[in-house]
């Protein structure tokens, strides 16, 4: 009799044991349904360029993730000014970022490379992933130039003129080889 009541005991622990593992099988979240936002980025594609003294070398400037409508931008890059030379602002070029007809302002000086890019007022404001600006360089001497984007002189802008905030931001830097 006690071994009964034993076996039946058993029994009854496995049923709500088999129980217990269905009811959270069916609670796990399907891996499908779960989107991974990715954090937003700003990177230089390629990241490496190899070149030869006199040779250009153009870097995509790339945005993606930003989920709210950038109409401005600007920016400080750094590179090494005696391996490459941003030769004068046709070295820049605004991207489908942007529509048609942005307005793009660059200056050099020290190393340092300012850049600016606006959409016009009637224009929309700009998209999501794409590229911001294509910038050319060209080698002077040869060794190894990183391309980095300082972070705190860089700034986004709605429509109204207001600074975006994106304090997740990825920045990537670029290489450029000169061989």
């Amino acid at each position: 009799m006690m071994m009964m009541m034993m076996i039946n005991n058993m029994r009854i622990g496995l049923f709500i044991g088999g129980l217990g593992l269905i009811v959270l099988i069916g609670c796990q979240k399907n891996p499908a349904d779960t989107i991974v936002k990715p954090y937003p980025r700003l990177f230089f594609a390629p990241s490496v360029v190899d070149i030869a003294i006199g040779q250009p070398a153009r870097l995509n400037l790339k945005l993606e993730g930003v989920k709210e409508a950038v109409f401005a931008l600007s920016l400080r890059l750094s590179y090494a000014d005696s391996i490459i030379t941003f030769p004068d602002s046709a070295g820049l070029q605004a991207g489908d970022y942007f529509a048609p007809g942005a307005l793009v302002f660059a200056r050099a000086e020290n190393s340092i490379l300012h850049l600016s890019i606006s959409s016009l007022q009637t224009q929309p404001a700009a998209g999501d992933s794409n590229t911001v600006c294509s910038i050319v360089f060209c080698g002077l001497a040869t060794g190894s130039s990183p391309i980095r984007i300082l972070p705190d002189q860089l700034d986004f802008y709605d429509m109204e003129g207001e600074n975006i905030n994106l304090p997740a931001l990825e920045i990537s830097a670029a290489v450029i080889n000169v061989r």
